[in-house]
């Protein structure tokens, strides 16, 4: 795990000037060109690409005017990699001690690569990136990789396509007696064949709740909704799944609208699991649990989350109650996508949007995306909730606006 502390300058070889890293003071718009990237700015996104290439952790920036967001930070990142990007996991801002705390998660086929020379100074301090560059931490200091971080890197692609093999090859002995069998392409997936994929899913999960589907999974399920299961078996599954995996999470629940007694047992199952990977869990059941419990079992939910011995979980409910959860929603709620707020599409044109982001997702996968994705989904859901709580009121008014159509 990798840090980088953005309260001074930091020390690099990036660079033959005196450079500084994330954490210089300069106000958001200072650069060396008017329409370049500020000191901070540039300087955060490369040590969060050397973070992320040094298997995930923490950067610290400090010093700006205004608390830096995700979005800001991951633009200036997709510049510096044409477009690739890196996976925040959590983002907190520390506005009595000016600090802002991004968690970054290790890339999953390290390295990423600079394709682009871009600088920003502001007086004696600079940062500058060449195209090619490799970065790495080295002793709490962004660095270029070495040789032995790149042998590193292919020792280590080497062990995770072996592993893969494994697990693939252990499925066999964990299938149920009288399953089916079937010899897939090369990749492992059956692209065409969501249906099967679910079946097979669905198998393994009755004699393992710990094994839910992968986020690849998901997608191409979305993408096929209209076609497979509908069981309330299958559709606990993809809630199950998708909380841990959480872009299609709120369309999963404006089509399969899930009962307050089978969340319960399905926040049970997760929070009881072996499995490990439980990153997008807490958060996710958080919020769920903040839309369909009311207060007095929200906190006990919380609680017990609080107690769980994985650190995610206790992160999700670190100080929280259900009227910040539900503000948090709110707030997503007036993000923007492909440049337009998400309230301002209609609710045709915002199931097609989710379809078109999954489709690219499919194809190259992108942290931006996915959130794209699952604000597209939770405007979608909370629609149908306020048209839930209209009809319950009485409230019978035709006019489009006023009732959300099932068209996922």
């Amino acid at each position: 795990m990798a840090t980088a502390e953005s309260g001074a300058p930091a020390e690099t070889d990036t660079t033959g000037a005196d450079s500084t890293g994330a954490g210089a003071t300069a106000a958001p718009n200072d650069a060396t060109e008017p329409d370049g990237p500020s000191l901070v700015l540039l300087g955060a996104a490369r040590d969060a690409v050397a973070i992320a290439n040094s298997g995930g952790g923490t950067l610290v920036v400090s010093g700006l005017a205004q608390p830096l967001d995700d979005d800001t930070l991951l633009r200036q990142i997709a510049d510096i990699l044409s477009g690739q990007t890196i996976e925040i996991v959590r983002h907190t801002v520390d506005i009595d001690n000016d600090r802002v705390e991004f968690r970054i998660a290790p890339h999953p086929a390290p390295p990423l690569v600079i394709t682009a020379n871009v600088s920003a100074q502001k007086g004696r301090s600079s940062v500058q990136l060449t195209k090619g560059d490799v970065l790495v931490r080295h002793s709490g200091k962004t660095r270029r990789a070495t040789r032995a971080d790149h042998h590193g890197w292919i020792d280590a692609a080497v062990k995770a396509e072996g592993d893969r093999w494994t697990s693939r090859l252990s499925l066999l002995a964990e299938i149920p007696p009288g399953s089916k069998v079937r010899v897939l392409p090369t990749t492992g997936e059956a692209f065409d064949e969501p249906t099967v994929m679910l079946e097979r899913a669905l198998s393994l999960w009755r004699s393992n709740p710990a094994r839910l589907l992968s986020g690849n999974d998901l997608i191409v399920a979305f993408l096929a909704r209209a076609t497979i299961d509908r069981s309330d078996e299958a559709s606990e599954l993809l809630i199950a799944s998708a909380l841990r995996r959480r872009p299609t999470l709120w369309f999963w629940l404006a089509e399969r609208p899930v009962k307050v007694d089978r969340f319960h047992a399905i926040f049970d199952a997760l929070l009881s699991g072996g499995d490990r990977d439980k990153t997008d869990a807490g958060r996710s059941l958080v919020e769920v649990a903040a839309l369909l419990l009311n207060s007095e079992d929200f906190n006990v939910r919380v609680a017990e989350l609080r107690k769980s011995r994985y650190r995610h979980f206790q992160e999700a409910a670190d100080g929280i109650d259900r009227v910040t959860v539900l503000d948090r929603l709110t707030k997503a709620r007036s993000a923007t996508v492909r440049r337009r707020a998400v309230q301002s599409f209609g609710t045709t044109e915002l199931v097609e949007l989710g379809d078109q982001l999954a489709a690219e997702l499919r194809v190259k996968p992108s942290s931006s995306r996915s959130r794209q994705l699952s604000v597209v989904g939770l405007e979608l859901y909370a629609r149908d909730l306020e048209s839930a709580a209209r009809q319950f009121a009485g409230d019978t008014d035709p006019r489009p606006e006023a009732t959300t159509e099932r068209l996922l």
